[in-house]
């Protein structure tokens, strides 16, 4: 943006109208010019400088948020993408994609992870992290994965979150972003004003990390060494078991996998591409046909939520194909109907997050019940921010996460830790730990 304009040389105009009319400043007028010409060169060149000071400081203060990336198809290799359709572990691909130091693949796999374990999950974002030529803006992304994932993912230790936020202090602040620096720096501090089982070494790190980076930390209090309960058992799972397929279902996806190494095999080969499409067309007529009677008539409500599952893992790969995440274009059709299809994978995820929410609400253990929810509320959230949940109705899920976190850590037998809050300043909202309200 240029520096605002003053108005000087309008100034000079009425002066210069004055002297001219006036017969005592006649003689005196071209070294006026000239004085009044410098003392103008001289307030722009000031301003400037101050505008131009200003703009670092704004972008000190409200630095761009993290870039959000879109890699295109023909930067994916389809190689190792479309093993995805073979049902293979997408840990083990990202993994491939890790040793071919091959980024842009490792980016997407990861950008579409639905079933790896979070604490895996947090050792193959730090990888993809720290990769060798991976560019800076899908470093930025991924490092937001790492952080989104230690802060609302349940069931870690309050060790991993650590370890992971301390990892990423340093990389926030070199690159400039001061929202997420704060958040992590917020979050460590609640760590360690909470948690009753990290190990003075630990503790002492984490301490010297923060003063490290300017961060004040007389505010940190050691939590009271009072007798905590174990971790309890996580009660949400994710992914659940998947369901029993009908014959036909059970062929069309097993042609499926076999079209799919195939072509990942020969990505030029059109007839092997051709031979994936049909195979995808033939399994979605099965699926839409097994779901639209299965929802119906599910025997118990567990089997009815690994349906639910099942639906989503779906329609999430029919969005990847109409978006030609896999590295080329398969079925030309669906990348057509791309925003149909998104809308499909929405409503999924609504139905898979309502029939959860039933699930949990009806365990006969009240406590177990207030956790599971817990865990579900704080899982959907993730899973909305990392990208999974297309347009997830954001305010909603916060508001159910504070509800049932306050019924969750209200029962005396919950391990005391840090709670889940969000820094509304930033924007959007960042998700950050905290100390929990007395």
């Amino acid at each position: 943006m240029d520096p605002p304009n003053l108005g000087f040389w309008w100034g000079v105009s009425v002066v210069a109208t004055s002297a001219r009319g006036n017969g005592n400043f006649r003689r005196s007028w071209p070294l006026l010019r000239v004085a009044l010409f410098l003392l103008v060169l001289l307030l722009a060149l000031v301003t400037t400088l101050l505008w131009q000071r200003w703009q670092r400081l704004v972008r000190t203060i409200n630095p761009a948020p993290v870039p959000r990336v879109t890699v295109a198809p023909g930067q994916v290799s389809p190689a190792h993408a479309l093993l995805l359709l073979t049902d293979a572990p997408p840990s083990s691909l990202i993994l491939s994609a890790l040793d071919a130091q091959d980024p842009l693949s490792a980016y997407v796999l990861l950008r579409w992870d639905m079933e790896t374990p979070a604490a895996q999950r947090l050792t193959l974002l730090r990888q993809a992290i720290e990769m060798s030529g991976t560019p800076r803006e899908l470093q930025m992304n991924e490092a937001r994965w790492l952080y989104l994932t230690a802060v609302l993912q349940p069931g870690l230790s309050d060790a991993a979150r650590l370890e992971v936020l301390l990892y990423l202090l340093p990389r926030w602040q070199a690159w400039g972003q001061r929202p997420a620096f704060q958040a992590t720096a917020h979050s460590i501090k609640a760590i360690l004003s909470t948690s009753r089982g990290l190990r003075p070494d630990q503790r002492g790190r984490a301490l010297a990390e923060l003063r490290r980076a300017g961060v004040d930390t007389d505010d940190v209090r050691a939590p009271v060494p009072a007798p905590s309960s174990p971790v309890q058992p996580i009660v949400f799972v994710v992914p659940p078991p998947p369901p029993a397929l009908p014959s036909d279902v059970f062929q069309a996806q097993e042609e499926r996998r076999t079209r799919a190494r195939d072509l990942a095999a020969r990505p030029n080969d059109a007839r092997a591409r051709d031979l994936l499409a049909a195979a995808l067309r033939a399994e979605d007529l099965a699926r839409q046909n097994f779901y639209g009677h299965a929802l119906a008539s599910t025997p118990t409500p567990y089997d009815h939520l690994a349906l639910a599952w099942d639906q989503v893992r779906w329609n999430t790969w029919r969005l990847l194909v109409a978006r030609r995440a896999f590295g080329l274009s398969i079925v030309p059709e669906w990348e057509r109907r791309e925003g149909e299809l998104e809308f499909a994978l929405i409503k999924s995820w609504e139905r898979f997050v309502a029939t959860a929410a039933d699930w949990m609400a009806a365990q006969p253990d009240v406590a177990r019940a207030d956790q599971g929810l817990y865990e579900l509320w704080a899982w959907t959230a993730w899973a909305g921010e990392y990208g999974l949940y297309p347009r997830y109705p954001r305010a909603r899920v916060w508001q159910m996460l504070e509800q049932s976190q306050m019924r969750h850590f209200a029962h005396p037998e919950t391990t005391w830790r840090a709670w889940i809050a969000r820094d509304e300043s930033a924007r959007p909202p960042w998700y950050m730990l905290d100390v929990p309200p007395k």
